[in-house]
This record gives structure tokens, C-alpha cells and sequence, in this order.
């Protein structure tokens, strides 16, 4: 056995926990001799350890990667073989590697197959180990407006998304849209951290208006008091009347003037910088107009800024990058300024037919509406219609070559309904929000193109595409893609409902930022002409 040894290792486990090591067969013969190894009767070398103290040794053989190690009786080892190591190791990896493998298989040859038997047997182990993690790559996925048309047009109406089933119709999606709707912890396709909810993040109930069921969907009824509320404190008509005072008229000057002094193409300064241009502008028109605070008061805009600027924020509420993007000591200094600074807020008076929310509550909740909807959506269909954003590149369409400019220069900027129309074709061909989601309230059957008829249990989510929706050519007729500002809008969806109705979900600003965006848009129009006149020879 010692001839065949070309290195092993003696590990002591005396209190100097020494370490031998032999290189070769003279080094170890040498060490017999001088008695500072010992083999014993299995051929195994080892390290004796001094006045009764405990000892371990192991040896490894050339081209094996075993190592065996004893435990000397005269007391205990406190060491661990390679063996035990190559076990704990498979123990932990092959189990991972079972899991890792299949998962790219599974992301680009066979997503849409793979989900519809997952979501129609989520008790099945393998769904609730896959699930989670499609839905959080596809829901980043999609968030891509053309992702769905793309699915759309591979698979027909019928299909899976990002965990959630789509029937993609322009008919499903606008009787979804008129119907009471169950709601989870889902952002369109992207889950959600409920812990990060208002007021959930701080031990109260939950706020987050997005996740909760309307009453006749299993609901509780807040969903409709908490709606209630942000509509009698912040969207009232002394609040709106704010829209076309002095100090408001003196931001739209101000945007006028930014406009002109600044690049304002595709995704330049304009659209883009925190300190001045449009997203500054949106930001001081909804606090003062809804919140009546003082946005001359640098100091205090600027805080607003650290939470309403940029996409990160946002992230506070996404699973799982939440947990490493967490706002939540930004989100109470927000709200104790609403609750210090803003008079709606400060003077309200608590309601029964409110689900009697607080300031503090209606504090929490503004900072969410604001954040997810007022600012960003408003600021999204704001560069649309300004031309700061390309339209999407639709598969086989030419919707991204679309000159938007050229369309506004040639509008009647005197005529309101003119340009509400643009505002909405602009936000029909590209949506601030493009899905939202409800979950099944029973046990529902779909026929998907290759597959037959799938039956899903109650609880599935189901996926609602309004902007796949807005591009049906057999409702919008075959110039779908292309942007006319004199369309018929009644069926419009950006505003998570059909035109004007809806059951519950229309966007409460709606008519704030219709009114808002045309007074820009007649502002910066009449800027472009007078710049095109001075500049004509």
C-alpha cells in the first residue's frame, strides 16, 4: 500500500493541529523511521498525538479522489473527510442542477406549453417550483409593449404569460374591463411584495388600491371606500380649479420657456432632466393642484424629487427586487410632507362611507397613486404625444417610423376635442399601461390553437392586454398601426377602461391629465409655430 502513495496527508487534531505532508515514497519511509507517522494495520498513515490527546488521519490514493480518515479511540475528531464533503456537496448541487437545467429549456422552447399545464395543475410540485421565477423573467419581459402583440400573433388570442392565462381579444378585454374584478399582488405581469404595500409595511391595512377585489368579485368593499376617498379629498372641484389659476399658468410659462432652451428630441434633456423641463413640471402640477403645496418651496420639491424621479424607485414594490431596493424610510418622509404640508391632506375629515382613512392613511396611499400612476404614467403619455419617445416597433408594422411631430404641427391647436383625440391615439399606439391583472373568481375553460380545450381552476391568474387590445384590426379597422388623431376613441383603453366607463378601475386622474396634457400641448405647439415662423425666411 505505501508504494503505491505518492502524497498523503496527515491532519493532527492535537491542540497545535498540526498539518504533514508527504511528497513522496523516501519522505515517508523517512517519517516511519524517525516515528513521526504510524501506519496502521489497513494501511493507513496517521499523525500520533501527544499525551493522551485525540488524533485523526487520512490518506489519499493517486487517480482516486477518496480520502478515508479515522477517529482515534482515545478521543474524538473534530475532522472532516473529502468523503463526507463529496457528500454534502452532491447532496446540495445535484438537487440545484436538477432545477437549473431544464429552466432555459423551458424559457425559450417550450414557455407557452409548459405555463398552460402549470397554471392548469398549480397543486403539481414542478408548477410551484417554476412558476415563480417565469413570472418574474417573462414579467420583465413583457413589460416591453410589443412582447404580447408578438405572442399574439404566434399563438393566436389564447395564450400564457409570465404565469398568468390571456385571452387577448378585444372583446374579452373590454368585458373584463366593464366587469367587477378579483384582484392579487401583481403589478400587469410583474408580482409584487405585499409586505411593501401601503399600509402593510407598517402593520396597518392594506392601502394599495391595485391589489384590492372589487366587492361582487369576493371583495371586502374598502376597494370602493378607499377609491371614494381619493376622489372627494383630491379630486375635487375647488382642487381641480387649481388647473388654470396664476401660479399654475406661471409652470406651463416656465415649461414653454424649458422647452425652447433645451434639446428636446427623442429621450434629450427636456423629457429627461430632474431640475426643469417636463417631468419637473408634471411633478409641481399634480402637488399643487390635488395637494395645494407649495411648489415655488425648492427645498420641498426637491425631496419630492428624490422619491418621484426615475424608474428605481419603483422597484420598492417589485419581488424580489423590493428587498434590495427598499424605500421605505423615503416613503415616511413623503408622507409626514403631505401630512405637514399639503392642506387637502391636513384638514381632512375622516368618513364611515371612506372606510374612515386618516390623513396618515390617505398620506401612504397618495405616495403610491403618485408614484405608479399620476407621475409616471402622465409623464409617459406626455413624451408620446411630445415626441420624446419612438413608438414601439411592432413585428412587421411601421409604427416606429411614425413622425408624431409632423401630425401635431398640422393640428388646429385651438381646438380641444382636436387634441384630446391626438393624446389618445398617441397613448393607443403606445400605453403608459399596456396590462393589468384580475384573478378568476370560478373554474374556467379555454381552447388554445394546437392544444384544445384547457380547463383552469379558480384563483388562476388571467392577464388583461389593452394595449394588444387597442391594436385589434378587427375593431380598429386595418390602419391600426398607424396613428390618426381623428379616430373614434370610445373603445380607448388607456385608462384601464372603455372611453369613459368602466366598473371600478378607471383611472381617477383621467380627466386631470386630459385637460393638463392639452394645455401643454397647446403651449409648446404654439411655441413650435412661432419658432418655425421666426425662422422662415
Amino acid at each position: 500500500m505505501g508504494s503505491s502513495i505518492t502524497r498523503a496527508y496527515a491532519a493532527c487534531c492535537s491542540s497545535k493541529g498540526r498539518d504533514l505532508q508527504v511528497d513522496s515514497q523516501q519522505d515517508q519511509e523517512r517519517l516511519l523511521q524517525e516515528g513521526k507517522i504510524n501506519e496502521d494495520s489497513s494501511g493507513n498513515y496517521y499523525h500520533p498525538g501527544k499525551n493522551g490527546s485525540s488524533y485523526a488521519y487520512h490518506t489519499r490514493v493517486p487517480g482516486s479522489q477518496e480520502a478515508e480518515s479515522h477517529e482515534s479511540q482515545k478521543g474524538k475528531s473534530g475532522c472532516c473527510s473529502g468523503r463526507c464533503c463529496a457528500i454534502v456537496c452532491c447532496s446540495i448541487c445535484c438537487p440545484l442542477l436538477l432545477v437549473v437545467i431544464p429552466f432555459p429549456f423551458i424559457m425559450y422552447m417550450a414557455l407557452n406549453n409548459f405555463q398552460i399545464w402549470a397554471l392548469s395543475h398549480p397543486g403539481n410540485p414542478i408548477s410551484g417550483l417554476y412558476l415563480p421565477w417565469i413570472e418574474l423573467v417573462e414579467g420583465l419581459w413583457a413589460c416591453d409593449p410589443v412582447y404580447v402583440p408578438q405572442l399574439q400573433a404566434s399563438y393566436g388570442d389564447n395564450f400564457a404569460v409570465a404565469g398568468q392565462v390571456v385571452i387577448s381579444s378585444f372583446a374579452e378585454t373590454k368585458s373584463v374591463l366593464l366587469a367587477p374584478q378579483a384582484r392579487t399582488n401583481n403589478l400587469g405581469t410583474q408580482p409584487l411584495i405585499a409586505s411593501h404595500f401601503p399600509n402593510l409595511d407598517t402593520g396597518g391595512r392594506n392601502l394599495f388600491l391595485l391589489s384590492l377585489s372589487d366587492k361582487d368579485a369576493g371583495g371586502d368593499g374598502t376597494h370602493a371606500q378607499f377609491r371614494s376617498s381619493i376622489m372627494n379629498y383630491l379630486f375635487n372641484e375647488d382642487n381641480l380649479a387649481r388647473r388654470t389659476d396664476q401660479i399654475a399658468t406661471g409652470f406651463k410659462h416656465q415649461l414653454v420657456k424649458d422647452y425652447n432652451s433645451m434639446p428636446h428630441g427623442v429621450d434629450e434633456e427636456f423629457f429627461t432632466r430632474r431640475d426643469k423641463g417636463l417631468f419637473r413640471y408634471i411633478v409641481k402640477m399634480l402637488h399643487y393642484v390635488l395637494l395645494d403645496m407649495d411648489m415655488e418651496n425648492e427645498d420641498l420639491l426637491n425631496k419630492l424629487m428624490d422619491w418621484y424621479y426615475g424608474d428605481s424607485p419603483i422597484a420598492h414594490y417589485l419581488w424580489p427586487f423590493g428587498y434590495l431596493v427598499n424605500r421605505g424610510g423615503l416613503i415616511e418622509e413623503i408622507a409626514k410632507l403631505y401630512t405637514d404640508d399639503s392642506p387637502t391632506i391636513r384638514y381632512m375629515v375622516p368618513g364611515p362611507e371612506y372606510g374612515n382613512m386618516d390623513k396618515y392613511e390617505l398620506a401612504k396611499m397618495t405616495t403610491q397613486i403618485f408614484r405608479i400612476a399620476g407621475v409616471t404614467g402622465t409623464l409617459q403619455l406626455a413624451q408620446t404625444a411630445l415626441g420624446g419617445r419612438k413608438f414601439p416597433n411592432y413585428l412587421n408594422e411601421d409604427t416606429a417610423s411614425i413622425d408624431i411631430l409632423k401630425t401635431l404641427d398640422a393640428l388646429d391647436l385651438n381646438s380641444r376635442d382636436v387634441l384630446k383625440g391626438y393624446i389618445l391615439e398617441a397613448g393607443r399606439l403606445y400605453p403608459p399601461v399596456s396590462t393589468s391583472h384580475h384573478v378568476a373568481t370560478e373554474e374556467f375553460t379555454v381552447e388554445f390553437e394546437g392544444k384544445g380545450e384547457v380547463t383552469f381552476p379558480k384563483g388562476t391568474k388571467k392577464l388583461i392586454t389593452m394595449g394588444a387590445a387597442m391594436l385589434d384590426k378587427v375593431n380598429w379597422g386595418e390602419n391600426a398601426y398607424e396613428l390618426d388623431p381623428f379616430r373614434n376613441q370610445n373603445d380607448n383603453m388607456i385608462f384601464n377602461g372603455v372611453g369613459d366607463s368602466a366598473y371600478s378601475r378607471l383611472c381617477p386622474g383621467k380627466g386631470l391629465v386630459m385637460e393638463m396634457l392639452t394645455d401643454v400641448l397647446q403651449a409648446i405647439g404654439q411655441a413650435r409655430r412661432a419658432e418655425t415662423t421666426t425662422a422662415a425666411p
